[in-house]
């Protein structure tokens, strides 16, 4: 129920535990505890191939897949019948070996190995269940895996869906990117450079300071007519952002990479910049997070990048989670205090703003029993709380509703996490508050729509409940009608005065 909704509510700030090599649950993928070398012999007698989970102990996205995707039965069914699965530390034992050898430099790494020990697929990045499996039903087959890939292009297929097939394996290493770009191109003017297939491969893969890139930026208008304005000046920020990002590693100094941009000439530069510069700040608050200096430095980026209509850059919700909960350090109660007090001190409406997010993230996150990712689906796994923790949880919400600053979405969230706790008749007045600052002011979001009806029908106002439900179907018809059954059935249950919990 309400998955969409669950992705942003899942808060917490316990600690994760320690990266573990074989998965305590047996409906999961069942990694083993064997060396690389046993596990290719394994995998030659019973004909399979090894999957290797490539991880540090500091990396977030691996630990989301060690806790959220690999337990999953549908990703132990597919791993365990067609792989000898291990799950390896690179900076640990034989994983700096391993690490070298394969060339491993992001994390998580996955890799694909037949018996030999030759590399059949890769990706690197972390994705849900169903993209796991789709990416082990790609591994094993021959006809979609790098491996494959690679022997087509041998062979002299350079047709789109081979291309993208490469490119998509490349992880955007400018290195690979260039010279298969080239193979499509090869044989085409310029002017087909603009059909739909050309355009999609500039957009998603082409580097600036590559032919492919300058293309794109000395054509901008053309693309624009072609492909829509946000469409193309999206890719261009982002291109910007990367080339800013990446300069050295590119091959260029500082005053190199802002020249060759500058003679650009376009405000779309300026705009990428800041989108490098701010996604660098928000590394180093997170490398240190107790850092005065740091916390200015991203604080004023945010508030200069306000000058931009309809800023990407503002503080929205991703850039929070980004900067709050993708280190460990963060998601500690008393830790996020000691963060509060330092953008007390600092004092600005955007410190004051981030103060606050927090204390409603943290509160949020105790309603629903401290754990970042798990999706608690029955309310009889959530703690009933004490008195004292109840007032201590109010008392520090509660200055939170003067405030105009906090975002929609977080206001529905913890709405939503009061409503389905056991103590909800403690908190139901305030979820009621905070749904209502979710609702009000445009916003138009059917979940928003749906917290504040469904917690109007448990205080019993169900003439309001109806009204918001209504709202709720209404947009949901317009924006995502394959959701439209849950919305109207709860209309019809409003309507005959039934709550949902």
């Amino acid at each position: 129920m309400r998955k969409l909704q669950t992705r942003f509510i899942s808060w917490g700030f316990l600690l994760f535990s320690f990266y573990v090599t074989v998965n305590a649950q047996s409906s999961g993928v069942k990694f083993l505890d064997i060396s690389l070398r046993k596990a290719l012999t394994q995998a030659s007698e019973a004909n399979k191939l090894v999957f290797i989970d490539c991880y540090t102990s500091w990396c977030g996205p691996c630990k989301t897949l060690s806790r959220e995707v690999f337990p999953q039965k549908s990703v132990g069914d597919f791993f365990n019948q067609n792989f000898i699965c291990l799950s390896i530390d690179m900076e640990r034992g034989d994983g700096p070996d391993i690490a070298k050898r394969y060339e491993v430099k992001a994390y998580p790494t996955l890799l694909f190995l037949d018996a030999t020990g030759e590399v059949v697929h890769r990706s690197v990045g972390a994705g849900n269940a169903d993209a796991m499996v789709s990416l082990g039903k790609t591994a094993v087959d021959p006809a979609k895996n790098q491996k494959g890939i690679d022997q087509k292009l041998s062979n002299g297929d350079n047709s789109v869906s081979v291309i993208r097939s490469a490119l998509k394996q490349s992880q955007q290493d400018v290195k690979k990117v260039e010279p298969l770009l080239d193979l499509y191109f090869k044989d085409k003017n310029e002017d087909e450079w603009f059909d739909r297939d050309s355009w999609e491969l500039i957009r998603d893969y082409a580097w600036l300071s590559t032919k492919y890139g300058d293309f794109l930026m000395h054509n901008v208008d053309n693309f624009i007519s072609l492909y829509g304005k946000d469409n193309v000046e999206k890719s261009v920020v982002n291109k910007v952002a990367n080339f800013y990002w990446s300069y050295s590693y590119l091959g260029f100094s500082l005053n190199e990479c802002i020249n060759y941009l500058d003679a650009f000439n376009s405000p779309l530069v300026l705009k990428g910049i800041y989108q490098a510069k701010i996604g660098q700040a928000r590394h180093r608050v997170i490398a240190d997070a107790y850092s005065r200096e740091s916390w200015l430095d991203y604080i004023n980026l945010l508030k200069d990048s306000y000058k931009f209509p309809k800023s990407e850059y503002n503080l929205d919700y991703q850039q929070f989670v980004d900067l709050f909960f993708n280190k460990n350090a963060f998601r500690d109660g008393a830790n996020i205090n000691r963060i509060c007090k330092i953008l007390s001190k600092i004092g600005s409406p955007l410190a004051i703003k981030i103060c606050n997010e927090l204390i409603l993230l943290k509160n949020s996150a105790i309603i629903r029993g401290g754990d970042l990712f798990k999706e608690v689906k029955d309310e009889k796994e959530l703690k009933l709380f004490s008195e004292k923790e109840i007032q201590q949880i109010l008392s520090e919400c509660s200055p939170l509703l003067d405030s105009c600053e906090i975002s929609k979405m977080h206001a529905n969230n913890i709405a939503w996490d009061m409503l389905r706790h056991p103590n909800r008749t403690r908190f139901l007045s305030m979820a009621q508050k905070f749904s209502y600052h979710a609702v009000t002011d445009g916003n138009d979001n059917f979940y928003c729509f749906h917290t504040y009806a469904a917690i109007c029908a448990q205080i019993g106002q169900f003439d309001e409940a109806i009204k918001y439900q209504e709202l709720a179907v209404e947009n949901v018809r317009k924006t995502s009608p394959k959701k439209l059954s849950y919305y109207t059935d709860w209309l019809e249950k409003f309507k005959n005065k039934q709550t949902i919990f």
